[in-house]
């Protein structure tokens, strides 16, 4: 047992026996990890067992795969998913185009993923295989956030404005490894019209 499921079973035991009964509820949705969900909670995001892909779930389509998954592929992955409020786009670490090297991606109903990155920010470049990895998404889904390869030191903050640009975001932290604007860890961010 996973210690996600442990630590809710654990929660759901200390709640009194009539909020247990009425308030809170388990729901199986399949093979996969969920890792974000959209406000009210009819949409779902995560990483499916095994390969890693994100996936997207509504009651409705169940597990849906969202393609581009960069484990079967390159062997590796990075970063997290996670959704917007209303569910409609979902960022993730994705496979790039020529199946060649990992990327932040935006997936958007109706039009599927795009990449983030490239363009990188000045001093970006491919590290590894890896142009960079989403760890975070704006509430409206217009902003992914996550670390970008960097010929610097660390893996420094960046942002963009527009589609698909990306440039330096400052961190509050002086460690110049951190990967986050509050300097845990340096985020690239990217927004999305």
């Amino acid at each position: 047992m996973s210690w996600r499921i442990g630590l809710a079973l654990l929660e759901a035991a200390m709640l009194p026996a009539a909020v247990r009964a009425d308030a809170v509820t388990f729901e199986y949705i399949g093979i996969g990890c969920a890792t974000a969900i959209s406000a009210g909670g009819p949409v779902v995001a995560g990483n499916t067992a095994g390969d890693y892909e994100t996936f997207r779930w509504t009651e409705e389509t169940g597990i849906l795969p969202l393609g581009r998954a960069s484990v079967p592929v390159l062997g590796r992955g990075a970063g997290i998913p996670d959704i917007s409020s209303d569910g409609t786009r979902v960022s993730g670490t994705i496979l790039g185009a020529d199946s060649s090297y990992i990327t932040q991606g935006l997936w958007t109903e109706g039009e599927g993923w795009i990449e983030t990155m490239p363009p990188l920010p000045p001093d970006g470049g491919l590290i590894g295989e890896a142009y960079g990895s989403a760890w975070d998404l704006s509430e409206v889904g217009n902003a992914v956030v996550g670390r970008n390869g960097s010929t610097a030191r660390g893996s420094p903050s960046s942002g963009s404005t527009g589609r698909r640009r990306c440039s330096r975001i400052p961190t509050s932290s002086p460690r110049p490894a951190s990967s986050r604007p509050t300097g845990r860890s340096s985020p690239a961010r990217t927004s999305i019209p």
